[in-house]
């Protein structure tokens, strides 16, 4: 058999399965968001949405900026990797230009986690080594703003 043509066979079936692969996590991204936003709570006027999920960090940062358009809303997304947790913290402007700075607040969910973070007034993130407190920190997600 030829190789050459047998290698170019898999380079297309590869292209052809990213694209797929693509299209899956579009799909995905798209449901969580209108799941995400029909588990909104209300807290002092300001609506969270906090969930643990099933994310890579790019995929988290997507999904949180699909609600940069919304008001008054807090997004808390956190989500496990092989060996550490991640969380992230995304502010509508309306929050931002009320003195809120995503940057500053998720350094208090990252003390939960053994972490650090940080970031811009609207969107910030955090790693930490202690995933098994991911529900602890999620938890106090709500306490930071009211």
């Amino acid at each position: 058999k030829d190789i050459n043509q047998a290698v170019q066979q898999l380079i297309h079936n590869n292209k052809e399965l990213d694209k797929k692969i693509a299209s899956f996590k579009l799909d995905k991204k798209i449901n969580m968001r209108k799941d995400l936003l029909e588990s909104c709570v209300v807290l002092n006027d300001i609506r969270f949405i906090i969930k643990e999920v099933d994310l890579d960090s790019k995929d988290m940062k997507d999904v949180s900026f699909s609600f940069r358009n919304e008001d008054n809303l807090v997004v808390v997304l956190a989500a496990r990797t092989s060996d550490k947790a991640v969380i992230t913290l995304m502010l509508t402007n309306d929050l931002v230009d009320k003195g809120f700075h995503a940057g500053k607040l998720i350094n208090k969910l990252a003390c939960y986690i053994d972490g650090t973070g940080g970031g811009q007034p609207f969107f910030a993130t955090a790693g930490g080594k202690n995933i098994a407190a991911i529900p602890d920190a999620l938890e106090k997600a709500k306490d930071i703003l009211v």
